[in-house]
């Protein structure tokens, strides 16, 4: 079993919800509290066996930082950032 580890995490919360993780092998995993909310998942198409996770604006630019960072697996190239207002 590949080795997990941390990338980032959104320190501003008080528990350890949301986290980004990554193996060795190159696979992400990220954790979040799962939505359950029937309206915000009728707006989506999720298959069967998947689920939705709600993660923060603040993890969001963690993961686009750290998807540059050749060290994590990125191509290093820059990625703009996004206001959390143009993601809703």
């Amino acid at each position: 079993m590949p080795k997990v580890t941390v990338v980032c995490h959104d320190s501003a919360t008080r528990d350890t919800c949301p986290t980004m993780y990554r193996t060795e092998d190159g696979i992400y995993y990220i954790q979040g509290y799962v939505v359950t909310a029937p309206d915000v998942l009728a707006e989506m198409n999720i298959p069967e066996g998947e689920a939705v996770v709600r993660i923060t604006a603040d993890l969001v630019r963690m993961i686009a930082q750290a998807a540059a960072e050749p060290g994590l697996g990125g191509t290093g190239a820059r990625i703009p950032a996004v206001a959390a207002s143009e993601m809703a």
